[in-house]
């Protein structure tokens, strides 16, 4: 009887990569703040050991100076059925990088570290306790060096921090191919990317992002990535199971890598032949990587072994629709999109277990799975979604790069003034503000604005370097979140930009405390008025007089964390 490595049930879903990032690591919610405080205490303690003082140590939710930096910072979480490590960032320092006590030495630490240098672009410094060499020796592995010494004190007692930094020296030839291509020097590009492609190292993310983007402008690329991937399935096949140099913390499975190359060749015919021969050969290859070989095996017809391998996923709906509850769909830039990750994992196992019935001859099955999984979401915006990835697959991953949300910043200025005085032009009896008074402003205040100097933040919505659409939220009295200058281009109407602006002001509500958001809305624009119905605010029997406009009423709208 032929044996399969069959895995336990759905470990093979737990992980999955965009970007680079293991969706075990995942962006922080205010509901892992207590976990966070809890592992931050214990860690502190193991930081500082080797110190000769008696700390008194402070917890985070009590030091004010700490808990503002962590507020600030890009904080990362390591959960695997509980909080067991987070990493925060800002402006390329590794302010914490904490892992609990039982779970050390288990490669979580090295999960956050790899997610974080993923996400970041430049030089990564940081400081750690000269006495624990354990900590030095686990970031000199990871590449970073020593660069300065300094004494910094905690509880009043001085302590010796060695400052360490990671160059990404390594990433240099990525941006170069990068902008080769950009630039249509194609030759070059790809001179590039094969370089550091055999560097085998943290680049090789944004490497095979850019070797992606080359094979449908330049033929030799694609058949450089043919000879590439033939090299890499020999190299499997002779029983180097692993991509990356020996001894190297970054290694990972040469399978998965044959399987991404061969997504991106429209080859999934190859990766099924190959998992067929590695299941007799060699199947500790491929154990842990079933999942990402199970839509070829589907594609092949092969529906006996893909259903031995497949579980039900209606099971998992209550977990997609609390995370639903949590965490936006299509998160600002920069955070991992992990509700669109669960929910495009979940439609694709829904396809390929309704492809199984199918082939199998059970229609009825087959019909009736799709419709439950829809069914059984709660929230309509995610049920249309859903049924738009079944349809299209990977088009909630394409819908996340078409648009970029973020903060501005100050270097954001001029975009911001543009697209500001567009949306008064446009609609001018939309806005408290009149065209009029905002031209006047001087381009110090249009800066002011941009950096967030002052009560107003500013959200853009990107495509490419042009802003498309614009948001902004002020808190009041009442710690209301005020929800003003919402508008998107006419390009972009009725597509889903205007929603996802929405949502970057719902997350910062939730994430800051704020119970409500309002808004002023004129009872007679219709659209506007069913466009935040649908987001889910509500008419109060409030109104007030438009500021820009006193012969217009208009009245207020609320929606609730």
């Amino acid at each position: 009887m032929e044996t399969r490595p069959r895995p336990a049930a759905r470990k093979w879903r737990r992980p999955f990569l965009f970007l680079g990032i293991d969706m075990t690591v995942r962006a922080y919610t205010p509901e892992d703040f207590p976990a966070v405080c809890r592992i931050y205490l214990d860690a502190k303690r193991a930081e500082l050991q080797f110190e000769p003082g008696q700390f008194e140590f402070t917890p985070l939710e009590q030091d004010a100076g700490i808990l503002a930096a962590f507020k600030e910072s890009e904080v990362l979480v390591y959960e695997d059925g509980e909080i067991q490590g987070f990493s925060a960032t800002f402006d390329g320092q590794l302010r914490a990088l904490f892992v609990q006590g039982g779970a050390r030495g288990k490669g979580i630490g090295h999960a956050l570290l790899n997610a974080v240098i993923a996400k970041t672009a430049n030089a990564i410094t940081l400081n750690v306790a000269r006495s624990n060499e354990g900590a030095i020796r686990f970031y000199e592995r990871n590449g970073f060096t020593l660069t300065v010494e300094t004494t910094r004190q905690y509880s009043g007692i001085e302590v010796r921090y060695a400052q360490m930094q990671l160059a990404r020296n390594s990433l240099v030839g990525v941006d170069k191919a990068a902008a080769a291509r950009h630039a249509g020097r194609h030759e070059e590009a790809l001179e590039l990317v094969l370089e550091s492609f055999a560097r085998a190292d943290e680049s090789h993310v944004p490497t095979m992002f850019t070797w992606r983007l080359l094979l449908d402008e330049y033929a030799p690329a694609r058949e450089a990535m043919v000879r590439e991937r033939d090299a890499q399935v020999a190299q499997l096949l002779a029983g180097e199971l692993n991509f990356g140099r020996s001894g190297s913390h970054w290694q990972r499975s040469r399978f998965r890598l044959i399987i991404g190359m061969n997504n991106d060749l429209q080859d999934q015919r190859a990766t099924y032949e190959l998992f067929l021969r590695l299941l007799t050969t060699k199947p500790e290859a491929v154990r842990d990587a079933v999942g990402l070989a199970l839509p070829a095996i589907v594609e092949a017809g092969n529906y006996a072994l893909a259903e031995s391998y497949l579980d039900d996923p209606l099971p998992r709906l209550d977990e997609l629709n609390t995370l639903a509850d949590d965490l936006p769909l299509f998160p600002m830039a920069n955070v991992a999109p992990r509700l669109a990750a669960e929910l495009h994992n979940f439609m694709r196992e829904v396809s390929m277990l309704a492809a199984v019935h199918r082939g199998l001859g059970r229609d009825a099955q087959a019909d009736a799975l799709p419709e439950a999984a829809l069914a059984g979401l709660k929230r309509n915006d995610i049920r249309t979604w859903a049924a738009r990835e079944l349809a299209d697959p990977g088009m909630l991953f394409r819908e996340i790069a078409r648009v970029e949300i973020r903060c501005t910043t100050e270097d954001d200025w001029q975009e911001l003034k543009r697209i500001r005085l567009a949306a008064l032009l446009d609609a001018p009896t939309a806005f408290g503000v009149s065209h009029a008074s905002a031209v006047a402003y001087t381009d110090e205040a249009w800066r002011d604005r941009a950096a967030g100097r002052g009560p107003a933040r500013y959200i853009l919505a990107f495509e490419g370097n042009e802003a498309i659409g614009i948001v902004a939220h002020v808190p009041d009295e009442k710690q209301e979140l005020n929800l003003i200058a919402m508008w998107v281009a006419p390009s972009q109407r009725g597509t889903s930009t205007a929603g996802r602006l929405v949502d970057a002001v719902k997350t910062y509500a939730r994430n800051h405390g704020h119970a409500r958001i309002v808004l002023d809305v004129a009872p007679g624009n219709q659209r506007a008025s069913a466009f935040y119905q649908k987001q889910g605010f509500v008419f109060l029997p409030e109104w007030d007089i438009l500021e820009s406009h006193p012969h217009i009423q208009v009245q207020k709208m609320a929606w609730t964390a």
